[in-house]
């Protein structure tokens, strides 16, 4: 499935590896044809909210719970899934799983699947070669440590094109939360 739908909150890595995930997005995208979007940690995805300022005063509700967190990305893996072809594994650090259970709460999301974080590289139906490729020319950067120092939300309402940041909150070191 090539379509989303609601609204996402995705954890952006700081600015340099950003910079450095992007591109490897972007070269992906380019050589492929895939989609090209932000790296990003999805904290959670698919929100059907209709009503924008109830997304944005939850969003907000969570901030406050937040502080600027920390990932660990491991491993390339990948799956059949859309939105899931390529990505980097992230350990299941407790920071992550904490803010992912505040979310939950927030949103009234408790029943979903169990959290499983991750930052995708490509999205779309790629055959196992071009995985192959692509995993062999990121290897060398594997294990890479990122901050998680923004939250943005995002319309993440049909193709991936159609995307758009709604609100984009920076998560402060000295914040009382996770």
């Amino acid at each position: 499935m090539s379509k989303a739908t609601g609204y996402s909150l995705w954890l952006i890595p700081d600015s340099k590896n950003c910079e450095l995930l992007g591109k490897i997005i972007s070269q992906a995208s380019q050589t492929y044809g895939t989609p090209s979007f932000e790296p990003h940690i999805t904290l959670i995805g698919e929100l059907a909210i209709s009503d924008r300022a109830s997304v944005i005063a939850k969003t907000e509700k969570l901030v406050t719970k937040l502080s600027e967190l920390h990932a660990n990305l491991n491993s390339v893996n990948q799956t059949d899934h859309f939105f899931m072809s390529l990505f980097l594994t992230a350990e299941q650090e407790n920071n992550l799983n904490i803010a992912n259970t505040h979310a939950r709460e927030i949103f009234m999301r408790q029943g979903d699947p169990k959290f499983f974080p991750h930052l995708s590289l490509v999205y779309g139906d790629l055959s196992g070669d071009a995985k192959a490729e692509i995993s062999s020319k990121i290897a060398d950067i594997l294990p890479l440590s990122v901050q998680l120092d923004k939250l943005r939300l995002i319309r993440s309402e049909g193709e991936t094109r159609d995307w758009y940041s709604v609100r984009e909150y920076y998560l402060n070191k000295g914040n009382k939360g996770v």
